[in-house]
């Protein structure tokens, strides 16, 4: 018999495997299922009950209370707690003081922002095609986006005699009127709200001291002859027909001191604000009701005697300023409005005294013109010509002035009574100086004094103060928009001439000194975009704004105009300022008077030469070692400290 193997499926010591159907396995249970009489020790643990917590009893806790252990640690732990307050206070305070403070930023109004002063009849017209037009509040509304975007300006000095003249004298017969080509009030306050919602501030200028002789029929109104047979500079008799003489009129000169004057001009300055004015430029304050005994006399002066210009700036004009400043604070009260009152005291033919214009200052001006940088000083002059005069003017009128009210001076280098400057070099000293900083119309594109050319007889709204070939009023001359000397940019039709002024006489020479240009660091640069740099270092600088002025020695032998200065306010970086108009180049040294001299750095911030290139040796936004600093010839300088 043969034996059959087995199968590899198959174990042969194991018993035969049971076959289990398919459909059978599917349908056992996936988990055992206990016996239900069987009980596991887990479930015996979990119906144990769960022993029953409480809290000690109020006779237990009472037994703690007294207990000698238990007290102890009660107290250590509150004075453990107490000390690290304690602890945790005393560390504030040492932070707190030990911390630098945060820099004084001192409140500033919207006028101690530039300034922008312009002739509104000279500014810009309404109209590019009508050769008959002035400039007018229609044509300034028209230049705003210039005057924002372009210069960044807020604040606009309206000047040029907006008020309506009688025919014979040219004196203002109405102070709360505008003259029918500039425009209507309804114009200006249109301009005034469209202006407050971008920020903008208008500032008019107003001539109070004097008016036609119809303006009152009141004697008491009109100030009588105090110098009868006296003579004015200009070997005039001082007093015609109860009249003082002044530059470009016989207007009446009014008493100021009267309280009826008082009222009428009073009514006027609101009807102005009621417009939307900011503020006011009183002009020609230093001519209000002038009497011998009312006046200060100018010491050693050889002409005191026979001329009575000497005899201005009297005690009643500072009086008026001090009623003024009364009237703007209580019509800021009831308008809810911050409101300026600037002073010019107007062209006295000789310099101002600082003392008067600190007088005014105190009387409650927020700002008082200074033209003396502007009236002697020529910047490529001569050695020894402008000496060092803008530097002894300054310290004179801060001296006088005071740090009571510093910052409320304008030195003004372009004016109605001044030639332009003939570079920026003027420019940059008077914006970077302590005071409110301020812009003359045309200044920011180099615009100059070009004497001979004529108004026509139909433009009364512009004069002259300069006598023979100077007789174009250098601040009058129109806006130069462009420069075709034909119209100045007022026409489309570049062939046509302004029926309003004749520039064709001195074509060439605004040619040659409005095209906007000037060499700066030795390659062509827009005077436009060198001012606006300048006014931006003037905004955004601390230093530039409320520091204080402490002016720098200077070599000896050095040209005689040169000048530094810093600009410094506490804990804010300072501003180093060098000007010279010579044509000698010099080291000065930024640091004298400084604790540390020898780590004083900076960087150039704004440079401007005139010399051919010599300013290559600089180069905007380097640092520079400022113990040592090359000065070239006919150049301005502005270092900020770099701590």
């Amino acid at each position: 018999m043969v034996k059959t193997p087995p199968t590899s499926e198959q174990d042969p010591e194991q018993p035969p495997t049971q076959h289990v159907d398919d459909d059978a396995a599917d349908a056992l249970p996936l988990v055992e299922i206990a016996d239900p009489s069987r009980k596991s020790e887990h479930q015996n643990e979990q119906r144990q009950p769960a022993p029953q917590l409480s809290g000690l009893t109020r006779e237990e806790l009472e037994a703690y209370v007294n207990d000698p252990f238990w007290r102890r640690l009660r107290l250590a732990t509150l004075c453990l707690f107490a000390a690290l307050w304690l602890c945790m206070f005393a560390a504030v305070i040492v932070i707190v003081v030990a911390s630098p403070k945060c820099p004084p930023r001192p409140p500033r109004q919207f006028w101690q922002r530039p300034v922008y002063r312009l002739q509104l009849a000279a500014f810009a017209p309404a109209t590019n095609s009508d050769p008959s037009a002035v400039g007018s509040l229609a044509g300034l509304a028209n230049r705003l986006a210039y005057l924002r975007d372009t210069l960044g300006m807020s604040n606009f000095l309206i000047g040029g005699g907006v008020n309506p003249v009688g025919p014979a004298s040219g004196c203002p017969t109405d102070f709360a009127a505008i003259r029918p080509p500039l425009g209507r009030l309804s114009d200006l306050s249109a301009l005034a709200k469209k202006g407050r919602k971008k920020g903008f501030n208008l500032i008019l200028e107003l001539d109070l001291s004097q008016a036609d002789p119809a303006w009152s029929d009141k004697p008491d109104d009109f100030i009588k002859s105090p110098w009868p047979g006296k003579s004015s500079r200009d070997s005039k008799l001082a007093w015609s027909n109860e009249q003082l003489h002044l530059p470009r009129s016989t207007c009446n000169s009014l008493n100021v001191s009267s309280p009826s004057v008082r009222s009428r001009l009073g009514a006027a300055l609101t009807a102005w604000l009621d417009a939307g004015v900011s503020g006011f430029l009183l002009n020609n304050v230093a001519f209000m009701a002038p009497t011998v005994a009312d006046s200060p006399p100018i010491p050693n002066s050889d002409w005191f005697a026979s001329d009575p210009v000497p005899h201005l700036y009297s005690n009643s004009s500072v009086e008026f300023v001090r009623w003024a400043r009364g009237l703007l604070n209580q019509e800021a009260d009831r308008l809810g409005r911050d409101l300026a009152l600037f002073v010019d005291p107007g062209n006295t033919g000789f310099s101002q005294p600082p003392d008067r214009l600190a007088a005014y200052l105190a009387a409650g001006a927020h700002a008082v013109v200074s033209v003396g940088l502007g009236r002697p000083l020529s910047e490529k002059s001569p050695a020894g010509a402008d000496s060092s005069n803008a530097r002894r003017l300054v310290e004179s009128v801060m001296a006088a002035v005071g740090s009571k009210f510093e910052g409320g001076v304008i030195f003004a280098t372009a004016w109605p009574s001044l030639r332009r400057p003939t570079d920026p070099m003027l420019t940059a000293l008077s914006l970077t100086l302590p005071g409110v900083p301020c812009l003359y119309y045309g200044q920011e594109l180099g615009m100059v004094h070009v004497p001979g050319v004529r108004f026509q007889s139909n433009s009364s709204l512009l004069s002259s103060y300069l006598p023979g070939n100077d007789s174009t009023d250098p601040s009058e001359t129109p806006m130069q928009w462009s420069g075709s000397a034909a119209n100045a940019g007022w026409l489309k039709n570049t062939s046509s001439r302004l029926d309003w002024v004749d520039l064709q006489p001195r074509a060439a020479d605004i040619r040659a000194h409005n095209l906007r240009r000037l060499a700066a660091s030795g390659h062509p640069a827009s005077a436009l975009q060198f001012v606006r740099d300048l006014l931006g270092l003037v905004s955004s600088l601390e230093s530039l704004q409320w520091g204080r002025v402490d002016f720098l020695p200077t070599p000896a032998g050095s040209s005689a105009g040169l000048i530094a200065f810093r600009r410094r306010a506490v804990r804010f970086p300072a501003v180093f300022v060098v000007r010279n108009p010579g044509a000698v180049s010099a080291t000065v040294d930024l640091t004298a008077g400084e604790a540390d001299s020898g780590s004083v750095t900076g960087s150039l911030k704004l440079i401007y030469s005139g010399g051919g290139g010599a300013g290559g040796a600089y180069e905007v936004g380097q640092s520079y070692r400022l113990d040592r600093v090359f000065v070239p010839e006919f150049s301005t300088l502005v270092f900020l400290a770099d701590s």
